[in-house]
């Protein structure tokens, strides 16, 4: 009978794997050096030649009771003679130092070995180890939107671990201890023995879609909604000490999930807006926003609101490279492209509102024409106020200083008491 045979392998590989496994953790053991082994008989002790049986092999000590395990079973069923040899080894250990997989054991899948418990408490123990090492996900659970999110401290949790007893590892018996593993902001609790055998995992998360942690998301998604950075979320962490995502799983989670569900959400509360506002006539207000003072703004954010109900309708982003480089034609670009996105869903724009950007005036008068254009009063009064005070700085208009407060007051009351160009001036 061959090697592979007795080892029940389909595969010269996985002998020759087999062997190196245990030359590399018992290279220092001595190599049988003998071709015979002994048989204790009832009667009286012979010899078998082990080269009529076996492949001539080196053996060490592990393949050694391998074999002698083999011939005992041939010459038991034959005789019902008794293996023994001068240096027995338990072939088991030398199954200790072979990493397992999750409720695997290479002693099980290849040479058909099992371990019998004494009583029922290993059983249960197996049992139990295989339904609670499964990672709980999303899928798994309705929602975890409203639960409480809490911090912990190492040691106190723990505390709380060292209250799980595993007695032993199930793969070789042997002692068991607690590792912390901290993956981004999830903490992992590992039971593992000397030989690297893993008897339990926890971790402090689920996970989403199995593969990403919820806290990693929910942490992510919390700086964008809040509207901060995540450089100084990260240093906040940093000081307390506290396990925190790194930079490119922010990212990742923010190209994701983030944005694309920010995306698919407004454009549904979009278009419902739209639907309630089709068929009336409706009074926009426009502003835009630099993300940098002067030439130096590379994006530009336009966003338009409806007057009456004060829900933003559309929300525009131009690049600079878009407009030649040029800071400040972004505004007049990304004011044309919403307005027209706007008039194209049949909205009815009776009236639009802006601050006094002479670009953006002329653009109404020469593409729409059909619109009115009014100004922004706060912009006006604050411009106002500004001339006032500018105005007052000369030598002789100094007691002006004084009434500058009231006469933007007074313009503030004419705006709003007159609803045309003439009655203005007339309150004027």
């Amino acid at each position: 009978m061959s090697l592979r045979e007795t080892l029940n392998v389909f595969s010269h590989a996985e002998v020759a794997k087999f062997l190196l496994d245990l030359y590399d953790n018992y290279e220092n053991r001595d190599v049988c050096k003998e071709s015979e082994v002994k048989i204790q008989e009832a009667d009286g002790n012979s010899t078998l030649n082990a080269e009529k049986d076996v492949p001539e092999i080196s053996l060490i000590a592990g393949t050694e009771r391998l074999l002698c395990e083999n011939l005992e079973d041939e010459s038991t069923e034959s005789s019902g003679e008794e293996c023994t040899i001068d240096n027995e080894y338990d072939l088991s250990k030398s199954f200790s130092s072979v990493k397992h997989l999750k409720n695997v054991s290479i002693a099980e899948d290849i040479l058909g070995i099992t371990d019998e418990c004494d009583d029922g408490s290993q059983g249960d123990f197996i049992e139990t180890f295989e339904e609670t090492t499964h990672d709980m996900t999303l899928d798994d659970t309705q929602d975890i939107s409203h639960e409480k999110i809490h911090i912990v401290y190492e040691q106190s949790l723990l505390q709380l671990a060292k209250k799980i007893v595993i007695p032993k590892c199930m793969y070789c018996a042997g002692e068991v201890d607690i590792s912390v593993q901290p993956v981004s902001s999830c903490v992992h609790l590992i039971w593992k023995c000397s030989a690297g055998h893993i008897a339990f995992e926890w971790s402090s998360q689920p996970l989403v879609k199995g593969q990403t942690h919820a806290g990693d998301l929910a942490l992510s998604a919390a700086i964008i909604l809040s509207g901060n950075n995540f450089g100084k979320i990260s240093q906040m962490a940093n000081f307390m000490k506290l396990t925190f995502i790194s930079a490119s799983t922010f990212f990742r989670m923010q190209r994701h999930f983030i944005v694309p569900t920010i995306e698919s959400f407004w454009c549904r509360m979009k278009q419902h807006i739209l639907e309630e506002l089709h068929g009336k006539e409706v009074v926009l207000m426009g502003d835009g926003r630099m993300d940098g003072p002067g030439h130096s703004a590379q994006y530009c954010v336009y966003s338009f609101m409806d007057l009456e109900t004060k829900q933003i309708l559309a929300i525009e982003i131009v690049d600079k490279r878009k407009t030649q480089l040029n800071s400040p034609f972004m505004e007049k670009e990304a004011f044309r492209r919403g307005l027209q996105k706007l008039l194209d869903e049949q909205l009815i724009v009776k009236e639009v509102v802006t601050d006094s950007h002479t670009q953006i005036s002329a653009l109404i008068t020469k593409k729409f024409p059909c619109i009115i254009h009014s100004y922004d009063i706060w912009c006006g009064a604050k411009n106002l106020g500004n001339k006032l005070i500018e105005a007052s700085r000369q030598k002789d208009c100094r007691r002006l200083l004084q009434w500058c407060s009231d006469i933007v007051n007074y313009f503030w009351f004419c705006c709003k008491e007159a609803n045309s160009y003439e009655k203005f001036i007339i309150h004027i």
